[in-house]
C-alpha cells in the first residue's frame, strides 16, 4: 500500500495579461512542431512591439473552453504594457485575472 503526501498548497493568483505576439491555428497533432517555428519569428521581430514588459520572456497561452473560432488555436506571444501600433500580421490576447489552487503531493 502507497501512502501519499501533501506537501504544497497554495492559491495562485493571475493578474491581468496584455499579450501581443502570433496566433498558431493547425491540426491538433502538428502543435508541437508549429509551435517552436512560430517562437523563432517572433524572437526576431521583438523590436517592433511597443511597451514590452520583458523581451527575453515568450508566453504561450490558449483558451480553454472557447465559445468562438477566433478564440480556437494556440498564440506564441510576449507581455505587454499596453496595446498601441500592433504590427500588421500580428494578434492581441488579453487574458483576465485569475485564481487557481495548486496540490503537491509525492507518493
Amino acid at each position: 500500500m502507497t501512502e501519499n503526501t501533501l506537501q504544497n498548497k497554495a492559491i495562485k493568483e493571475v493578474w491581468e495579461l496584455m499579450l501581443v505576439g502570433f496566433r498558431v491555428l493547425c491540426p491538433d497533432d502538428q502543435y508541437i512542431i508549429e509551435i517552436p517555428k512560430t517562437s523563432l519569428p517572433l524572437n526576431k521581430r521583438i523590436s517592433e512591439i511597443k511597451h514590452v514588459k520583458n523581451p527575453l520572456q515568450q508566453v504561450g497561452a490558449f483558451v480553454v473552453e472557447h465559445e468562438f473560432g477566433e478564440e480556437d488555436g494556440y498564440w506564441v506571444c510576449v507581455e505587454v504594457k499596453e496595446f498601441e501600433d500592433i504590427p500588421h500580421d500580428m494578434v492581441t490576447l488579453t487574458i483576465t485575472p485569475q485564481r487557481y489552487a495548486t496540490l503537491t503531493i509525492l507518493k
